[in-house]
């Protein structure tokens, strides 16, 4: 919201009868001389005439300091645009359930080996096939929750380099291209 929009809302009423008063008056208290300084009890008839004596100079001071204010609401808007179409609860719902299970499996094999261990012995306990049993069933799981690490970093960077501006970072071959080029 701009400075002379809180003025207008505030018309014959105190400024600090809205919420951006003080914000306000502190602004317009910057540009104004030290004998001519607004309080939260004047209205906001009283601070347009204050404004209108300033000279164009400290006019477009306040301009700048609503433009910049404007651009970083805009900039937070888009960034909690970009979080909230995200949809990651239904990703985070899936990795939960696959780290469940992998804990799940994890738990199920150690007693396992320890049962074959008590009975068999350790040849069989901790052989090859018992190692490649574990990570055929378990290896779904695991990348499920490693990816959807890899996954969240990537889109957060990228996120973070489209609000300020910047191009996203490449990954893989072009990424390395993209080094050696900058070099």
């Amino acid at each position: 919201m701009k400075i002379f929009d809180v003025i207008a809302d505030v018309g014959s009423a105190a400024l600090s009868s809205h919420p951006l008063g003080a914000l306000v008056m502190t602004a317009i208290n910057a540009f104004l001389p030290d004998g001519d300084k607004l309080q939260l009890s004047d209205s906001g008839d009283i601070a347009v005439s204050k404004i209108d004596r300033l000279d164009l100079q400290a006019q477009i001071e306040l301009s700048k300091l609503d433009l910049e204010r404007t651009k970083e609401q805009a900039d937070a808007d888009k960034y909690k645009a970009m979080c909230s179409a995200d949809a990651q609860e239904t990703r985070a719902k899936i990795v939960n359930k696959a780290m469940n299970a992998l804990i799940g499996l994890s738990i199920v094999f150690v007693l396992s080996v320890a049962y074959v261990y008590g009975t068999s012995g350790a040849d069989l306990a901790f052989s090859f096939e018992m190692a490649t049993v574990f990570i055929t069933v378990s290896g779904t799981f695991a990348y499920v929750v490693r990816a959807y690490f890899g996954d969240l970093r990537n889109e957060t960077q990228s996120r973070h380099a489209s609000i300020n501006g910047l191009k996203a970072p490449s990954k893989g071959l072009a990424g390395i291209i993209e080094a050696i080029k900058s070099k």
